[in-house]
């Protein structure tokens, strides 16, 4: 497991460790315990999205409970006209802002690599075109080996991959701007 999987589920454990305890007013032992430490995402309706999780050294993300799953999605503060905002998120993509998602052949199926995957829950990416963010969701079996990156060739050793089973409107589902507090 790489240790960027690791730090994630790590975090995720941690931040859904308040979730397993929902409504309780103390813990086992009867003391009391501060929950609110752990720092959350909210879309621009004020509703409750996740918990925040590191994905990379750089990178942050929100859990999301999509189609009957956790995956994690990645956010970044939004950006206009040069200026960064110090309190507002959008949905953010996997991939960058030229590439394409890879496909398993030259359909355009989209598949989920083990070089994309963000964290290890469901495995998934995001895809952001223009104001619009879509989750693409895993399966949750494990797919087949695939040529290298989706190239339709097949050259070079296979990557180990899952096909996208369904899509999940971040922006549809979770308006921005997203925030972050406990």
């Amino acid at each position: 497991m790489r240790p960027t999987q690791v730090a994630v589920l790590l975090a995720v454990c941690l931040g859904l460790s308040p979730l397993a305890h929902a409504g309780d007013d103390q813990d086992p032992d009867g003391s009391h315990r501060d929950r609110q430490h752990v720092l959350k995402v909210f879309d621009s309706q004020g509703k409750y999205v996740g918990p925040l999780v590191p994905i990379d050294q750089i990178t942050i993300g929100a859990v999301v409970h999509a189609n009957g799953t956790l995956i994690v999605a990645p956010i970044s503060r939004i950006s206009q006209n040069g200026q960064v905002s110090a309190s507002q998120y959008q949905w953010a993509s996997t991939l960058s802002a030229i590439a394409s998602p890879p496909t398993v052949d030259c359909r355009g199926l989209p598949i989920i690599n083990a070089l994309i995957v963000p964290g290890v829950l469901r495995p998934s990416f995001s895809v952001r075109s223009g104001t619009v963010a879509t989750a693409y969701i895993a399966g949750d079996v494990y797919s087949m080996p695939t040529p290298p990156n989706g190239q339709c060739t097949g050259q070079g050793s296979p990557t180990p991959s899952w096909l996208a089973q369904s899509t999940y409107p971040l922006t549809q589902n979770h308006p921005e701007p997203l925030s972050i507090h406990y």
